[in-house]
């Protein structure tokens, strides 16, 4: 268990730091190393707990710099766990206020870390690997807690990945074990009902290079034997008004690169394993102009499978299920979840803005995108309205929810709702963007199944309020 505290305040006794805690840096050298930035367990049965916490002031706990340089390296850059038969980790990156004092500028768990050349397993919070059996990583980063919090950071980690390896990145919670494989992120920036601003949770950059890399913004899980279970989750959440003049909290807002080869990338949660597979992917904004879970993915040329919000990929079977949430907007600052933005390379890629899910006997995909859905006068939201270019190849590709099996039974459902009874104008859900170039695609503006038996495709719209809001309005250039 590793804690550190970073406190300032007027009021604190004497004893407490002000100076930066615990911020390290790591040198791992030539090697296979296993380098944690907090804490680190290696046993058969095997736990790490690592909480940073910033209190006050421009106050810093736990901002690492790790380097690994050339080998296959272990990383976590907060709490790993090891274990041949079990293996659990947790890590926790708070900034708040203490006593009657707000935080302001502090930060807690931004972690940069090169992991070098080599096939490089590596997570920005939390990550467990079980040899044998199962793991179980958990992962949370709060920036503000009400108040009157302003630009803070929490848990928003840079991961540069190896120029030729085959890479395994998470931005924040991984879990890797032969058997059974658990990840759950959350991101929290901003309080209820507060005037906190400019604050930051989880918004990670992730660079993979070439190889065939495997990378999730937020929450990844992977089973590595033929009958393996994996399940990711993953929830972004960010709120407050700033006194009705715009928040502009951010949670869960990811960048991904990745070169050439064949890539499976997601922007919040990534499940993949031998027997089946999970993954959930909550994004929420609320309050006035604050933004969770809008990523942008980059991949290069080579044969893709990318989700804009959770990707499942299983041999038997795979659920992919993705909500994007965005309400309270004022229209002059609006709030927005889940507008990811996609590009692929030549090659023919696998595609979806929002929830994919990819199998063997049975997929499944499921995706919800409501803007001002609650009515309360609420107006200018932004929920899943994803910008996609798929280039030459033969590509398949959905706006919303995407399931393709290859012997079985693939269902897909997508629901879009822009505003409700009371609500007034601008609200705008899943109104995609898809571009695709010259080849044999298969293009869908929200739901699309595939399958080799039986495939069912649903999708609903729902728009309420003033005639402004829109929902599935998608546009769609297929190329030549």
């Amino acid at each position: 268990v590793a804690i550190n505290n970073a406190v300032y305040s007027d009021g604190v006794s004497d004893g407490q730091s002000t100076a930066p805690t615990g911020n390290d840096i790591i040198d791992g050298g030539e090697g296979d190393n296993k380098i944690a930035g907090e804490a680190q367990a290696i046993a058969d049965d095997a736990e790490a707990v690592a909480q940073n916490t910033a209190a006050g002031e421009d106050v810093e706990a736990g901002n690492d710099k790790i380097n690994a340089h050339d080998g296959d390296d272990q990383i976590s850059g907060d709490a790993q766990a090891l274990g041949k038969d079990n293996a659990v980790s947790k890590a926790f990156n708070t900034v708040v206020g203490i006593g009657e004092e707000d935080a302001n500028r502090s930060s807690a768990g931004n972690d940069y870390i090169v992991a070098g050349e080599g096939d490089n397993e590596v997570a920005g919070d939390s990550q467990a690997i079980s040899e044998y059996g199962e793991a179980s990583a958990y992962g949370e980063n709060t920036a503000g807690d009400g108040g009157s919090d302003d630009v803070n950071r929490a848990g928003s980690d840079t991961i540069f990945g190896s120029l030729l390896g085959d890479d395994v990145l998470s931005g924040g919670a991984q879990a890797i074990a032969a058997k059974d494989a658990f990840a759950k992120q959350q991101n929290h920036a901003g309080g209820e009902d507060s005037a906190d601003d400019d604050n930051e949770a989880g918004n990670d950059v992730i660079q993979g290079y070439e190889g065939d890399n495997v990378v999730a913004g937020d929450a990844q899980a992977i089973g590595e034997d033929h009958f393996s279970f994996a399940t990711a989750q993953s929830h972004n959440h960010s709120e407050a008004d700033d006194n009705g003049d715009g928040a502009d909290n951010a949670a869960g807002d990811d960048r991904i690169y990745t070169g050439d080869d064949d890539d499976k990338a997601a922007g919040d949660a990534q499940a993949i394993a031998g027997k089946s597979a999970d993954a959930w992917s909550t994004n929420k904004a609320l309050g006035y102009g604050n933004t969770a879970g809008n990523d942008r993915i980059e991949v290069g040329h080579g044969h893709n499978k990318v989700a804009g919000d959770a990707q499942a990929i299983a041999g038997l079977k795979a659920w992919a299920y993705g909500t994007n949430t965005a309400g309270d907007g004022d229209g002059d600052r609006d709030n927005t979840a889940g507008n990811d933005t996609i590009v692929s390379g030549n090659a023919s890629d696998k595609v979806s803005g929002g929830a994919q899910a990819l199998a063997g006997l049975f997929a499944h995909a499921d995706q919800v995108n409501e803007a001002g859905a609650g009515g309360d006068d609420e107006l200018g939201n932004s929920a899943g309205n994803d910008d996609i270019d798929v280039s030459g190849g033969h590509n398949r590709a959905a706006g919303d929810a995407q399931a393709i099996s290859s012997l079985g039974v693939a269902q897909a459902y997508s629901a879009n709702e822009a505003g409700a009874e009371g609500s007034f104008g601008g609200n705008a859900a899943g109104n995609d963007t898809i571009e695709s170039g010259n080849g044999r695609d298969t293009v869908s503006g929200d739901a699309q199944a595939i399958a080799k038996i039986h495939a069912l495709s649903v999708s609903s719209i729902v728009v309420g309020g003033d005639e402004d809001n829109r929902a599935g309005n998608d546009s769609i250039n297929a190329g030549n």
